[in-house]
């Protein structure tokens, strides 16, 4: 079984839809959160993607 963050990077979401906060651990979020943004129904929440401040111009 694939994990999650695993899924996200396949498919190339821009957001991933999931029923509670709780239902992600802290790693989990952390990890999503680099590639993909979250978005909670109950309590509607929105978790924005990490910036990504890697290589400078």
């Amino acid at each position: 079984m694939l994990r999650l963050v695993d899924q996200v990077r396949t498919s190339d979401v821009d957001v991933v839809l999931i029923p509670a906060p709780n239902h992600l651990n802290a790693l989990e979020f952390d990890a999503i959160m680099h590639i993909s943004g979250i978005e909670t129904a109950c309590p509607r929440m929105s978790f924005d993607r990490w910036a990504d401040l890697g290589a400078e111009a």
